[in-house]
Formats: structure tokens, C-alpha cells, sequence
């Protein structure tokens, strides 16, 4: 996993862990770094980031997005300058839970940067791997459940090993250095993630991930063929088109829907 975001084994530390947790580990991490620390986190950022928010009692301001699920980096900026004596822990999705958004890692780095914020006063955190350990975040997140298809709840949280050392303790009966915050783990999980990326491969996930792409645009032209609003954002496979008027057709096909923005 570690090698899709070019990380090499010295310098960064894997644990396998549920998806849930493995987002709070990454705030958690960045607490660790910086505790007086605000966190920012687009509207759009998937839910379990403010309850981790909450849970460990920090900081948390909500940045607005564009119409495309992407954060607005103009009030991501407005809001680093009314709180410039505080370091900053953000978020960056690489895809949104409702419209697939990813936010511009390079453009929220340069917006760190052009506000004052010095690498030794920021810490990000990616939500799945299209990002690179060449930049300066400190961890980033995966589900193991999702795209790879794990039979159960699983994730993988990836931090550089200088953040991984504040979390983690020596536990003398278990011979081994524990840096999750459940302590116990599903040893299954592992084993899934293992076989599946080693039988498919990285040209098994990539011919997957073409065909999911082609597949959506399939159906957002289909959509706009029939007369039906529909949006799709680039690198996504979600399609987001209008909410259907028939409750019934929505709980038959467990359609996910967002009446808080009209989708």
C-alpha cells in the first residue's frame, strides 16, 4: 500500500485497522502534533472527521466548497488569517462521500504557505491515496471494504513514522509496539487486503478503476439524454443527479440522497 504513495518502509509506519478508526487515528496523529491546533475540514468532508473532532475535544472549523464538493480555498484562506496564532490540522479529500470531490492538495499547501503557515506549523491529512509522501503531508487514510472489496469493515491509516512515534507504547506481554487506538484488531482483515492486492495487481486495480470511470460517464449521458440533471466530478465514479420525487423508487434502490442540498 505504502508504495502508491511513495513512501519507503523507514520512513513511514502501516497499520491495518477499520476505516472509521483509521480516520481517527489520522486526527488523533495530528493532535498529538500540534495540541493546541485548529482543525479545518470542508463542508463536504465525510462525517466521522467532526465526531473525531469532537471526541478528542479540538478545534474544528467548518471551510465552504465550490458547487463541486471541492473545498474553497478563498474562505480556507479567510479563515487561516483570523486564526494565525494557532497551527493548522486540515483535512483534504480525495474524493467526497456525496459528489467525489477531490480537493487540490497542491493549491491547499500554497494557501498554507502564502498566509505564513511554515511546514513546521501545519499538518495534513489525506483521505485515500492520490497523493504522494514527496509533499508534506502527514498521513493519509484508505478503505480496505470499499474499492478493494474486503468482506468487512477494514482500513488502512499510513503516517509518517515521526508522527506514528507520539501514538504509539511498547506493551511488554504482547511483545510488540501497538499504535491504534482499539488495541485489538481483526487478523482476518490483513489477510483479505493481502490476497486481494496480490490478485489483482496494479493493472487488475487500474483496468477496474477505468472501467468504473467509463461506466459513469455512461450513465451521467444517459441521464442528460433522458432529460435529468446530473453532474460528474473528474477522477470520480459518483454519479450525482436529481433527487427522484418517489420515495419509494429511493428506499427500493437504497438511493443515497442529500435533501440538505437538493440532490
Amino acid at each position: 500500500m505504502g508504495n502508491c504513495v511513495a513512501v519507503r518502509e523507514p520512513d513511514s509506519d502501516e497499520e491495518e485497522t477499520g476505516e472509521g478508526e483509521a480516520r481517527m487515528a489520522g486526527v488523533l496523529a495530528r493532535r498529538e502534533v500540534f495540541p493546541d491546533g485548529i482543525l479545518y475540514a470542508s463542508r463536504e468532508s465525510h462525517y466521522s472527521v467532526f465526531k473525531a473532532a469532537r471526541m478528542y475535544r479540538m478545534g474544528c472549523i467548518k471551510v465552504n466548497t465550490l458547487t463541486s464538493g471541492e473545498i474553497d480555498c478563498a474562505d480556507f484562506r479567510t479563515k487561516l488569517l483570523q486564526n494565525k496564532d494557532k497551527p493548522a490540522i486540515i483535512n483534504v479529500n480525495i474524493g467526497t462521500t456525496v459528489k467525489g470531490a477531490v480537493d487540490d492538495l497542491d493549491l491547499v499547501i500554497r494557501t498554507l504557505e502564502e498566509t505564513g503557515f511554515g511546514r513546521d506549523r501545519f499538518y495534513i491529512h489525506s483521505m485515500a491515496p492520490k497523493v504522494s509522501f514527496k509533499k508534506p503531508i502527514g498521513s493519509v487514510s484508505v478503505s480496505g471494504h470499499k474499492f478493494v472489496g474486503c468482506p468487512m469493515p477494514c482500513g488502512v491509516q499510513i503516517t509518517r513514522l515521526e508522527h506514528s512515534n507520539t501514538l504509539s507504547r511498547n506493551v511488554e506481554y504482547l511483545a510488540s509496539r501497538d499504535a491504534t487506538i482499539m488495541g485489538s484488531r481483526d487478523g482476518h482483515a490483513p489477510i483479505f487486503l493481502w490476497y486481494t492486492l496480490n490478485r489483482k495487481g496494479y493493472r487488475g486495480f487500474q483496468k477496474e478503476v477505468q472501467k468504473c470511470l467509463r461506466n459513469a460517464h455512461y450513465l451521467k449521458d444517459s441521464l442528460h439524454a433522458a432529460g435529468i440533471g446530473a453532474m460528474l466530478n473528474e477522477l470520480s465514479s459518483t454519479v450525482v443527479f436529481e433527487r427522484p420525487h418517489d420515495e419509494e423508487f429511493i428506499r427500493k434502490w437504497q438511493a443515497g440522497s442529500w435533501r440538505a442540498k437538493g440532490i
